[in-house]
């Protein structure tokens, strides 16, 4: 079994539950963040980076924040079950806030599964990859 398959046991066997929440899906990232993507490194200092989302009344939280190989920021957004458009609009919102600060900055959203609507969604965005978290290793899901 690899590192990352033992990583999920532990973590299943930690909660008590069949099914993980975000927050789990969140701590086997965070102990490990290259399983996700080589050359990634957590740059959020361990917690949710607050980000004014539609004004300072309306304030959210970007579940990972990462710098890559080349340096630029890398959005992570998880999802614990089966998402649609609504999640890829979501992390694409994300993603335009932090440009205005930062250079290159590209995403990537974790879900269990993807609905064909999210998947077209995410489709004519380069800097957005949809990884599946049902089967490991990561699955990247290849553009349709």
């Amino acid at each position: 079994m690899n590192k990352s398959a033992t990583r999920w046991q532990n973590v299943a066997k930690m909660t008590n539950r069949k099914k993980l929440g975000e927050r789990d899906l969140q701590r086997v990232l965070r102990a490990d963040i290259g399983q996700l993507e080589a050359g990634l490194t957590i740059a959020d200092g361990g917690k949710e980076q607050v980000i004014n989302y539609g004004g300072k009344s309306n304030p959210v939280r970007i579940d990972i924040t990462a710098k890559d190989r080349k340096g630029d920021t890398v959005v992570i957004e998880l999802k614990a079950g089966k998402v649609g458009r609504h999640a890829v609009g979501q992390i694409l919102g994300y993603m335009g806030v932090l440009m205005r600060r930062k250079k290159r900055v590209r995403g990537i959203l974790v879900a269990k599964e993807f609905s064909p609507q999210g998947s077209a969604a995410a489709r004519p965005v380069p800097a957005l990859q949809l990884r599946e978290h049902g089967s490991l290793p990561w699955k990247l899901l290849t553009r349709v």
